[in-house]
């Protein structure tokens, strides 16, 4: 049979394409918040959380950055949270915090409210750990 006409790639070719997609993958995580007027943010909120980048385990949008705390606990890490929103006072802003099934989400807001807000997911997975994740939300028409 002519390799045109073969029903299924080859052993090389798939191996190729498997290379291809997780290198978009990796790229596409690594890019993460860049682009976004929350970038920064972001980066100096893994700092000050003592937070690990991760690959997120899940598709999500492309303005999205997953961080692991470890050891880490909710309640410490709200506080943290808390405490660096305090110290650029003025810039930015908070809105409510929201909580359920053990999953938490507050959302930071530049003061002009110009730029969407910066939605702050964490949870806690064992009694040391806590998974969460940054994602830029576009502004909403009022």
């Amino acid at each position: 049979m002519p390799k045109a006409l073969r029903p299924h790639p080859t052993p090389r070719r798939a191996a190729a394409w498997t290379v291809v997609v997780a290198w978009a993958a990796a790229v596409a995580a690594a890019a993460g918040l860049v682009g976004t007027p929350y970038d920064h943010v972001a980066d100096a909120l893994l700092e000050h959380l003592h937070a690990e980048r991760v690959a997120c385990p899940v598709a999500v949008g492309e303005a999205t950055v997953c961080f692991v705390v470890e050891p880490g606990r909710a309640a410490p890490l709200a506080e943290a949270l808390d405490a660096f929103v305090a110290d650029h006072a003025g810039a930015l802003e908070v809105g409510p915090w929201h909580s359920g099934n053990g999953a938490h989400r507050v959302t930071l807001y530049w003061d002009d409210d110009l730029w969407g807000g910066l939605e702050v997911w964490f949870a806690e997975h064992g009694a040391t750990r806590v998974e969460g994740r940054f994602e830029h939300v576009a502004k909403r028409r009022d």
